[in-house]
């Protein structure tokens, strides 16, 4: 069931799995608090990472939309370019210290003016706010936003948060996507997996048969993993290093090679010559590469 507000009214927007509805029929509506405690943390740490996204990007920053369910959180804001892997590494830390100090979550309804006299308050931007409105605010100074939503009553209910996605949606606007309670601690397992593996095969030696082919299938395996975005970023370049020692370790066997190859050829046409035969016939184990051919 959707609730938005319009006109004042509250509109309430659903299916009808079962029976029948007609107008004038009397409804009763139930919340589904299993469902509002796996939203309420969520939304708890979008106003968190509202305020995270300020701290390392600077004022500028400005939301310009959010969702949020019991899978995860969405968040718009306005940066005219992607966030770097430092940038996202720095917001999830921050995020994720919020869930560690344990701040309380407290709301207080208030009138309009007297609530946009408080410092550092964050409105959405073009949005429109009843009067009195409902002030929300993370720890003594973390976030302080209007908001009307569902939220935890301290921060430590979200357990855990991990930053799992940051891309464009538009000119100048950026989205962050991110998760809390067992999806994030599923994500940091994960993490933590493709750690241990990249870490292994750092320690493979250049020379390992096939090791740039290994190192491209974990690019592609860790692609596909749910975990933090920055910590995928750092991994991704670790992964490309590994790539590139195997590349490095192959045109080095390659190139001796092609130096032994060229020895025995010129060894090979001084004998024919000698012998004075007009024509040689040669397998030569060059593989298919075209720059040792023309050598």
């Amino acid at each position: 069931m959707d609730v938005q507000t319009y006109g004042g009214f509250l509109l309430h927007t659903g299916t009808i799995e079962e029976g029948e509805i007609k107008v004038g029929a009397s409804v009763k509506c139930k919340v589904d608090y299993d469902r509002r405690r796996d939203v309420a943390p969520n939304h708890s740490m979008t106003h968190v990472l509202n305020a995270a996204l300020r701290e390392v990007l600077g004022d500028g920053v400005e939301q310009r939309g959010s969702l949020c369910n019991d899978e995860k959180l969405r968040f718009d804001f306005s940066h005219k370019k992607a966030m770097t892997a430092k940038q996202l590494r720095q917001t999830e830390e921050i995020v994720a210290k919020s869930i560690a100090d344990a701040e309380q979550v407290t709301s207080e309804v208030m009138p309009l003016a007297e609530a946009q006299e408080i410092d550092g308050v964050r409105a959405v931007f073009g949005e429109v706010y009843p009067d009195p409105v409902r002030v929300v605010s993370v720890g003594s100074d973390t976030s302080v936003e209007f908001c009307g939503g569902t939220h935890v009553s301290n921060t430590a209910e979200a357990e855990a948060f991990v930053l799992v996605e940051e891309t464009a949606v538009a000119k100048g606007i950026r989205r962050i996507t991110g998760v809390t309670k067992g999806a994030a601690i599923e994500a940091i397992a994960e993490g933590k997996k493709f750690v241990e593996i990249v870490s292994s095969a750092e320690e493979l030696s250049a020379d390992t048969p096939e090791l740039d082919k290994k190192a491209g299938a974990m690019r592609k395996d860790l692609d596909a993993a749910f975990m933090s975005a920055p910590l995928k970023a750092e991994l991704r370049a670790r992964i490309e290093a590994i790539q590139k020692k195997g590349i490095a370790a192959k045109k080095a066997a390659l190139a001796g090679r092609v130096d032994q190859v060229l020895k025995t050829v010129k060894e090979d046409i001084s004998a024919a010559v000698a012998e004075g035969k007009r024509a040689l016939v040669l397998n030569v184990d060059i593989c298919a590469d075209s720059k040792a051919a023309q050598k």
